[in-house]
């Protein structure tokens, strides 16, 4: 069975009256339109963030990065306390502050394929942020724009490794063959170039 990563992004809203709207996992909201700019998300939902929820992996709300937006202290309750403060110049005007709180696949090795034959690639999940191991057993989907994958599907172990098989089937020395990591709501979380030998 496939372990979800459960990556989620959930915002909650003010409509423009500044009333509260219902919370939304926005990578399961978006993934059609694969928006991932707050700015253009915000826009299309006609609504202003008033709290996000970084959440990557599954686990508890405590530990989980929680951002408030406001300009004044907020009351937060159970012996809360807010963990600090960040300043507006330090965001990226990219609309993709998110990103830095999530994970990356990475191959480990350079692999290349022989044509017609198979090769075994080793990957593993590192966090955006500091690029760290992201010691997680979770379920991948991949997809390549040549050759053969025989299994579209990857869980890593407990570590964040794993690998799996690409085939050149096809395919002559000097093409090349792409394949795209992507969790359940979040798309290329790491792409993989390989030389077709």
């Amino acid at each position: 069975m496939m372990k979800s990563p459960i990556t989620h992004l959930i915002d909650i809203m003010t409509d423009n009256a500044g009333f509260p709207q219902p919370w939304r996992n926005r990578f399961a909201q978006s993934a059609r339109e694969k928006v991932d700019l707050s700015f253009r998300h915000r826009a299309r939902m006609q609504a202003s963030n008033a709290l996000v929820i970084f959440m990557p992996i599954k686990g508890p709300l405590s530990s989980a990065r929680i951002e408030i937006l406001c300009d004044q202290d907020p009351i937060l309750l159970n012996g809360t306390t807010a963990a600090g403060r960040i300043d507006d110049a330090t965001i990226p005007n990219d609309g993709q502050w998110f990103k830095q709180f999530y994970f990356h696949a990475v191959a480990t090795e350079t692999v290349t394929v022989p044509a017609g034959g198979r090769a075994h690639v080793p990957i593993a999940l590192r966090w955006n942020g500091d690029g760290a191991p992201c010691a997680h057993e979770l379920g991948l989907k991949l997809e390549s724009d040549a050759g053969y994958l025989p299994k579209r599907r990857l869980t890593t172990d407990i570590s964040g490794a794993g690998s799996f098989a690409v085939e050149a089937l096809g395919l002559s020395p000097g093409d090349q063959i792409a394949v795209k990591i992507n969790t359940e709501h979040y798309t290329a979380i790491g792409k993989i170039i390989l030389e077709v030998v």
